[in-house]
């Protein structure tokens, strides 16, 4: 009966806001998810979906900060693997200094 009249209570007050067809609209459907969610569950209504969604986002934000490290791992070795073959061989580095030396 609390929660009846704690609802009824809520329904008055947002209705009475609403001096717009938008906001009455919006606060009919806010009104409606939250019946709909009381309904589904009774004990934690909206709170309990709200919480599976912060778990759902807790977890993609994990999966997408282990995705990041992996393309930022792969992304240094393929960059290492690259100044390798860019770099000339130290051979032929060594040799060209030892003839110019030669030279003088």
């Amino acid at each position: 009966m609390i929660s009846f009249l704690f609802f009824k209570k809520k329904i008055d007050i947002m209705m009475s806001g609403s001096k717009f067809h938008h906001t009455y609209v919006n606060n009919l459907q806010i009104l409606y998810f939250e019946a709909h969610c009381r309904i589904q569950g009774p004990i934690y209504g909206c709170a309990g979906i709200i919480f599976k969604l912060y778990e759902q986002i807790n977890s993609a934000e994990i999966a997408l900060a282990y995705i990041d490290i992996q393309t930022q791992t792969a992304c240094h070795k393929l960059q290492a693997e690259s100044n390798f073959d860019v770099l000339p061989a130290q051979s032929s580095i060594t040799a060209k200094f030892q003839w110019k030396s030669e030279l003088e």
